[in-house]
């Protein structure tokens, strides 16, 4: 869970810099394709139009629909939607992205009022009928009859709250506020300032202090705080100012640590400016609807977090990280498995799931125990039928989840099918005899029809074969004739290393990067290869989906067996006596692997999985070696295969240096502890190429001296595989040397 703490770290600083404030009289359909962050649905109006996500040929479109199900824009114009606005009097505007990549504002009939040339488009705000949109590198304001109110002239823009938004026409400070005719709101410029809040008060700053202005442009409340954000529907606003304590009894307050801005914590204040609560929060975030806040703080016992009423006192002890926010009523908790409370902390949905969306839609929300179904707030839940594989995602791959009453969901036949509240499915999409793309309803009448054949999409939860593996044909019967074609190919030099991100080319590789894993170029595999099957997870992702650490397919044990199976049919038993190594092309935290030995070559299937800093990738490959790969390796002597270079002549010291030589004598001296052999490498290379008359520079040299000062501080030298103390002193005592000379031994540095 740590790794979603991270992102939620993000998400929750970027949403404190923002603080919407928006007016609930203001009626909104909301559709969430953008940032996968969930949005209240409200009932949709039987008039007004339905969003609906179409995954074409593994990209995500939207249809729009009207109340009868007929297609009113086809999925193949629309890449993505923002808001369904309803404008009143049965009107609406979208805001969308054509097939082009621009943006435009689309009318309740489908049409193009402003036809897609803008470069961003952001949602109408209701009470001023005005939405902002970007045309090159500038921002203006759009009326709702498709007419520029302001034309593009402003480096950033805010939308409207409560009448007013914040511009500016430079790249940073001098904000202004204009109203909803376009014109200067009031006179006075600020470095800084966000939206005005429901009091109609506006946080700005002046001089690196926050205070508050009235619409009138009036400073009601003096500027005098670190950070200001805006009031709220309860009266209040946060703030970051000093403690009024001295910075030492600070330090002990906080158990020696600062809070989220150094000496700085947050506060709330009334309408005069007045402390409400005192800055003591470490981390307060914005109060809910129920007003109520996520803060943390330093108490008597020790630092304590949870949620907050307005009067800063704890309600509910909680972990930040252990909740979804608020979302109609509940907050979905995962501390361990997903229940559902109030914003109370009470346990509304006791029965746990291994994954829970929040509840978007205010009656139902989709939901993992042994399978995909639907939960409902009374606690029942409904398994889904057999066919549904799992819900559609969107382009950030965060579960869509219900829109505008239905839940688009993958089956496992790779279509897509559409389900209403009830568990029901309404519509499905799926390729026509021909192979184009269908949109039928439940009686199988056709509603769209595409004009491409289609590939089948992709899942993403529960990926398969299909979405796995590069060439589908090598997991449907074609290894061994992969196999066959590897062994008969020229043999080529590869460098297969473990990779965080897509396959590359094994043969273009780096000969500094050689060194991570090998002693020398000759050992690295001569033959062919080909990688088989890739998967990669970033932390936001098994973050979200954190059931999935556990149950997320295997490669070892899911597709590794089966082409084992057909590999040994054709070649026979695989070969064992190749002495004890934990591998021999991809390195990991888990690995499978078979060798067979073959008349001149050696076939190689190897799986692997590994993890780091909270990300996953797993990697299966086939490869024929050259015979020397493997029959050379418990002989081979690689100890003197870097030579450390005899710098005789004195290089001259330049102002600048070869970026070679600057890479790699950082690497060095940042690799040093916990990895010395690493640095041993780094540092052999750049003198090296010293050698052969690569320029370098003081501060290379300086960094070096670090690295080996830090080195023989911090670890032991016998720790330096295939090398003596005595080879790794000879080393260190050359550097020295050469920085003697130059009178640079003595120089102090910290890097």
């Amino acid at each position: 869970m740590d790794n979603l703490v991270s992102v939620k770290q993000a998400i929750f600083g970027f949403l404190d810099l923002l603080e919407v404030c928006r007016d609930a009289s203001a009626k909104m359909i909301f559709v969430v394709p953008l940032l996968g962050l969930a949005s209240s649905v409200e009932a949709r109006d039987e008039s007004s139009l339905r969003a609906l996500p179409v995954p074409i040929n593994n990209s995500l479109h939207w249809a729009l629909l009207d109340a009868d199900n007929r297609v009113v824009v086809a999925p193949e114009s629309l890449r993505r939607i923002g808001r369904i606005v309803d404008i009143g009097n049965g009107r609406q505007r979208i805001n969308a992205q054509a097939d082009n990549g621009k943006w435009g504002y689309l009318d309740e009939q489908g049409h193009w009022l402003v036809k897609p040339e803008l470069d961003e488009a952001r949602a109408f705000v209701v009470d001023v009928g005005l939405a902002r949109a970007k045309q090159g590198k500038l921002w203006g304001y759009i009326q709702t009859d498709g007419a520029w109110l302001v034309k593009p002239r402003f480096k950033s823009a805010r939308p409207f709250y409560h009448g007013f938004a914040a511009v500016t026409e430079h790249e940073e400070g001098d904000y202004f506020f204009i109203d909803s005719s376009g014109k200067n709101a009031f006179d006075g410029k600020f470095s800084a300032v966000r939206d005005f809040g429901y009091n109609k008060l506006a946080p700005v700053a002046q001089d690196g202090q926050w205070g508050y202005v009235d619409q009138a442009g009036k400073m009601v409340i003096q500027p005098q705080f670190h950070q200001a954000f805006p009031f709220n529907s309860h009266g209040i606003a946060r703030v970051i100012s000093k403690p009024k304590v001295s910075s030492s009894l600070l330090s002990g307050l906080l158990g020696g640590s600062s809070g989220a801005n150094g000496d700085t914590l947050y506060g709330v204040i009334d309408a005069k400016g007045e402390w409400i609560v005192e800055p003591k929060f470490e981390y307060l975030w914005g109060y809910n609807v129920e007003g109520l806040a996520w803060g943390r703080w330093q108490a008597s016992g020790g630092k304590t977090e949870g949620y907050v009423d307005t009067q800063g006192k704890l309600v509910w002890k909680a972990s930040y990280h252990d909740f979804y926010g608020l979302m109609n009523g509940l907050m979905c908790g995962h501390r361990k498995h997903y229940q559902f409370f109030t914003p109370r902390g009470e346990v509304v949905i006791k029965e746990y799931s291994q994954w829970a969306d929040s509840f978007r839609d205010a009656q139902v929300t989709v939901a993992l125990r042994d399978k995909w179904g639907l939960l409902y707030r009374d606690g029942r839940f409904k398994p889904l039928e057999s066919e549904f594989r799992e819900p559609l995602v969107d382009h950030e791959e965060a579960v869509i989840g219900f829109s505008d009453g239905l839940l688009a969901g993958i089956t496992q036949d790779r279509h897509v099918a559409y389900f209403d509240r009830d568990g029901k499915r309404q519509l499905s999409l799926a390729p026509d005899t021909d192979g184009r793309l269908a949109l039928r309803d439940a009686k199988g009448k056709v509603l769209w029809l595409g004009d491409k054949s289609t590939a089948p999409v992709q899942a993403v939860l529960a990926p398969g074969p299909e979405e796995h593996f590069m060439d589908l044909g090598d997991w449907n019967g074609g290894i061994v004739a992969l196999a066959e074609k590897l062994i008969a190919s020229p043999p080529r030099r590869f460098y297969p290393y473990i990779f965080f991100s897509e396959p590359e080319d094994f043969y273009q590789f780096e000969i500094s990067d050689v060194y991570d894993s090998y002693e020398s170029l000759d050992e690295l595999p001569s033959g062919a290869y080909k990688v088989l099957a890739y998967s990669y997870q970033d932390e936001s992702f098994l973050g979200y989906y954190d059931y999935l650490w556990g149950n997320y397919p295997n490669f070892g044990h899911t597709y590794f067996p089966t082409l084992r199976k057909q590999l040994i049919q054709h070649f026979g038993e695989p070969f064992t006596d190749i002495g004890e190594y934990d591998h021999l092309l991809l390195g990991g935290d888990w690995m499978e692997r078979e060798v067979w030995r073959l008349e001149n070559r050696y076939l190689i299937l190897e799986s692997m999985g590994k993890v780091g800093d909270g990300e996953q990738d797993q990697a299966l490959i086939l490869a024929a070696v050259e015979a020397s790969f493997i029959e050379g390796r418990e002989d081979s002597d690689s100890s003197a295969v870097i030579p450390v270079p005899n710098n005789g002549e004195v290089p001259p010291i330049a102002e600048t240096s070869d970026p070679r030589v600057k890479k790699l004598v950082r690497q060095a001296a940042q690799s040093v502890y916990p990895a010395p052999r690493d640095a041993r490498r780094f540092i052999a290379e750049a003198l090296a190429l010293v050698e052969q008359g690569a320029e370098i520079s003081e501060y290379d040299y300086l960094w070096t001296q670090y690295g080996l000062l830090k080195s023989s501080d911090d670890t032991d030298t016998n720790n330096f595989a295939n090398s003596t103390p005595e080879e790794y002193r000879d080393t260190a005592q050359r550097v020295l040397a050469f920085l003697d000379e130059h009178g640079l031994s003595s120089a102090v540095f910290m890097p």
